[in-house]
């Protein structure tokens, strides 16, 4: 069975040689932007989820492709003759997002009707309107709800013998009755991953696609070196702000898990060593909120000497909430050269709506210790809140 995981690209032609791109796998802001054409966005997130989804199949022996569109910055026609139907995949595997919910269903619609592959979609739009999804007159084959590796691992063993995935848990999918009756198969959304080193190391070599091994080419505006290589330490928060995509779309819940302190820095290592990495960027939900896990990762770069003998620096997704100047002179003395805080507004009263318990006067005083110890700090807010 021939596995397709795709990123499909979603890009609308404005004139004048610029482009409307959209950007969704990787980013907890699925969004849209303006390049010119033939240029790659200057934010270019790392899909984590689909890379570590075709690593997990991979290793339990499916024939696993890749093809990220976005990265390959391709249009959707080109895309779909040579990254889709050109592969002859099986089954096709991809994250369906809101601003792009009308493309998705076009996706499906093209790939059902110039190949003979069932179409699974997953992600944060899949999880929420998988009803939606599923009703519509080009609906995919399945959804997954929630976090999907191994969800997406189980339904495609149920597939590959024959049957459905009735027993499958974070999977849905319509089943027609004797009686010609359709009716929507809701297996719940699947259980957040625990433990995280459960999960093989995210499939880097075949990213932007099978053929094309380049994971440097992503790119977040926030880092300072090139090559740069995005990581996970982490998944999930346990602050639950009401707007937050994947804590309460993807995972569900507040639950705070951690890849092991030692799986990470060999992650590190092997990312310095195998692609020539000067930076890591932790794009984690938040990195910094169990001390002592960063004080154990920052303890093992320092034993094999990666922020100094191979000049390893990296960043991360931090926030001001949990950090002070102990933590911060380790993380510093580790290699550690930039923090992004989630700020969000500058108004206590939006904070506390929002659920963000955080105080702005902590957000200043962090920031200026990071200056103070010549880390980058960049503060990221949210438009539109309750109370803006």
């Amino acid at each position: 069975m021939k596995i397709l995981i795709a990123n499909p690209p979603s890009k609308k032609d404005i004139g004048g040689g610029y482009e409307r791109y959209f950007i969704r796998s990787g980013s907890r802001w699925p969004h849209s932007g303006v390049k010119k054409k033939g240029v790659l966005p200057h934010y270019l997130p790392f899909p984590f989820f689909l890379a570590y989804a075709a690593a997990l199949l991979k290793n339990n022996g499916f024939d696993v492709a890749v093809s990220d569109g976005v990265a390959l910055d391709k249009n959707a026609e080109d895309y779909l003759i040579d990254e889709v139907v050109g592969r002859k995949p099986d089954v096709v595997f991809f994250e369906a997002a809101t601003p792009t919910a009308d493309d998705d269903l076009l996706f499906i619609a093209s790939v059902k009707k110039t190949t003979n592959a069932a179409v699974i979609a997953g992600g944060t739009h899949a999880t929420t309107h998988f009803r939606e999804m599923l009703l519509s007159p080009v609906a995919p084959d399945y959804v997954i709800r929630g976090e999907y590796e191994f969800a997406l691992l189980n339904t495609l063993k149920a597939i590959s013998a024959g049957r459905h995935p009735f027993d499958v848990k974070g999977v849905a999918f319509v089943k027609e009755d004797s009686s010609g009756v359709r009716r929507i198969i809701d297996n719940g959304v699947s259980e957040p991953i625990e433990p995280l080193d459960s999960l093989p190391l995210p499939a880097y070599d075949m990213f932007p696609s099978s053929e094309d091994t380049r994971p440097t080419i992503y790119w977040d505006g926030f880092c300072q070196m090139r090559p740069a290589i995005q990581m996970h330490a982490s998944r999930g928060c346990p602050y639950g702000c009401y707007f937050c995509l994947w804590p309460q779309v993807m995972y569900g819940s507040r639950r705070y898990r951690k890849f092991s302190p030692s799986r990470v820095v060999a992650e590190m290592e092997l990312t310095a060593e195998r692609y020539g990495a000067r930076e890591i960027y932790f794009d984690d939900d938040d990195f910094t909120i169990d001390r002592n896990n960063v004080l154990e990762i920052c303890r093992l770069i320092k034993e094999k000497g990666l922020h100094e003998n191979k000049k390893l620096k990296w960043s991360c997704m931090g926030d001001a909430i949990n950090i002070d100047e102990s933590l911060v002179k380790e993380m510093a003395s580790a290699g550690c050269i930039g923090i992004k805080f989630g700020v969000e507004s500058a108004s206590p009263e939006v904070l506390e709506k929002i659920g963000k318990p955080i105080r702005l006067e902590k957000i200043l005083k962090s920031a200026r210790m990071c200056s103070r110890l010549g880390i980058k700090t960049h503060a990221t807010f949210t438009i539109g809140l309750i109370g803006d």
